[in-house]
């Protein structure tokens, strides 16, 4: 999903998202791709780095929940971001149809 935002292909990050996605404030997986596309076509270049990934398996193996921190970066392509922002991200995950597919997600601006 990040190499995805990173070359600017929202319709093989969408891929990994379940269609009864739903996030912060009641985004739903439309929202998210909408959220998705706007970054991308204000942005001419996206990045994201993430810290350590903790891993929590549900019972069955069949979910999980990834915590992680982010950094979004975005601009025109030139040397130096003009925006970035640090997010505290938590997600969760469902096996469906023969893969991994996030279902859920929350973020907040690390430290709050």
């Amino acid at each position: 999903m990040q190499d995805a935002v990173e070359v600017g292909e929202p319709n093989d990050f969408m891929d990994s998202v379940s269609a009864e996605f739903i996030g912060n404030e009641g985004v739903d997986r439309a929202g998210l791709e909408r959220l998705l596309k706007a970054q991308l076509l204000l942005n001419k270049k996206v990045a994201a780095q993430t810290g350590p990934m903790t891993v929590e398996m549900g019972e069955g193996g069949s979910t999980a929940t990834v915590r992680f921190n982010v950094l979004l970066v975005g601009g025109t392509g030139a040397l130096m971001p003009e925006r970035g922002d640090m997010q505290e991200m938590v997600s969760g995950w469902r096996y469906e149809d023969g893969k991994w597919r996030v279902y859920s997600a929350s973020w907040k601006p690390l430290g709050r």
